[in-house]
Order: C-alpha cells, then sequence, then structure tokens
C-alpha cells in the first residue's frame, strides 16, 4: 500500500501540469469627507464581502481579459486544445484591516501575473466610473433642485414687488388725505 501510494505520488507529481500563482494586496479605503457633513458612505457590514465578491464576478474578469487580449503582447496563451487558458482566482482579506489579497493561478506563470495585473486594473477603473456615476447623478439632481428653487424664488419676489407698489405706505397716507 505504501508503495503504491508512493509510486501514485510520484507518477502524479511527474505528469501533472505545472500552476504558477501570483499574489497581490490591495489596500481599500472609501472616505471621501466633504465641509459640509457629505461623504461616500458604505455599509460597513457587508462592505468587504460585496468587494471580494466584485473581484471574483465574471463582469470583472471579462474586462481583464478583454484588456489582456487589447494589450496583445503576448495575447492569452490556449491550452492543447486551442481554448484560452483559465486562471483560478482567489481572494481573500487580512483580518481586522482592509487589505485584500488576491491570487490569480494558472498553468501559464507570466499570464497568471498579468491577468492578475489586468483584473486589478480593472477592478480600480470600476470603481473609479462607479464614483463618477453616483457623483454625477446626485450632481444632477442638486442642479435640478437648485434650478427649481430659483423659479420659485423669481415667483416669490415678483409676487412680493407687486405687493409692495399695490401697498406702499406713502401712497396710502396720500389715498387716506
Amino acid at each position: 500500500t505504501l508503495l503504491c501510494s508512493l509510486g501514485g505520488g510520484a507518477a502524479y507529481m511527474i505528469w501533472a501540469r505545472p500552476t504558477y500563482v501570483s499574489t497581490a494586496s490591495l489596500f481599500e479605503t472609501e472616505k471621501l469627507r466633504l465641509p459640509e457633513g457629505a461623504a461616500f458612505t458604505v455599509d460597513a457590514q457587508n462592505y468587504y464581502g460585496t468587494q471580494i465578491e466584485l473581484l471574483q464576478s465574471q463582469h470583472l474578469r471579462g474586462l481583464a481579459l478583454a484588456r489582456l487580449r487589447v494589450a496583445g503582447t503576448n495575447g492569452v496563451p490556449r491550452d492543447s486544445g486551442g481554448r484560452e487558458l483559465g486562471v483560478q482566482v482567489k481572494v481573500g482579506q487580512q483580518p481586522k484591516s482592509a487589505v485584500f489579497v488576491l491570487q490569480a493561478s494558472s498553468a501559464n506563470a507570466d499570464y497568471s501575473q498579468a491577468f492578475l495585473t489586468a483584473l486589478m486594473s480593472e477592478y480600480f477603473d470600476y470603481k473609479k466610473n462607479i464614483r463618477k456615476t453616483v457623483s454625477g447623478d446626485t450632481l444632477t439632481s442638486i442642479s435640478a433642485q437648485v434650478f427649481r428653487l430659483e423659479g420659485d424664488l423669481k415667483t416669490d419676489q415678483e409676487a412680493l414687488t407687486a405687493f409692495g407698489r399695490t401697498n406702499n405706505l406713502a401712497i396710502l397716507q396720500e389715498e387716506g388725505t
């Protein structure tokens, strides 16, 4: 039994395809404070889990692959069957910190490193675009409210001016005499 186990383990190590692992750390902060007290806020209980799921999502993986295809230096390597090599992505969080540890493993060392770099770049771009969208929507909403309130103010000022013309104290005294 021992010889069979050792022989099977040795055969597996000889014929198994190597797997290369690239590791990166990502520091995440999400605070923007303005003097008036406005800020980007996040749900602290779900934030880190959401970011981990986002980093492992098919959407970001697809964007990272597209970035690698466009870069075209080495392209996306293919296996013996002509299919693009797969990359396994693991994301973990360091205890009591805002640091994520990302690992990408693949049968090609350069590809796993390039994929991890592309994934992190796409993550940052995605977050930046989300912030722009939220900021733009907020600006549009505030601008619409200001425009509406300016119209209300103008209407109220015109009503005050009309009231002042018809109820002028000097004219009322002259009419009284």
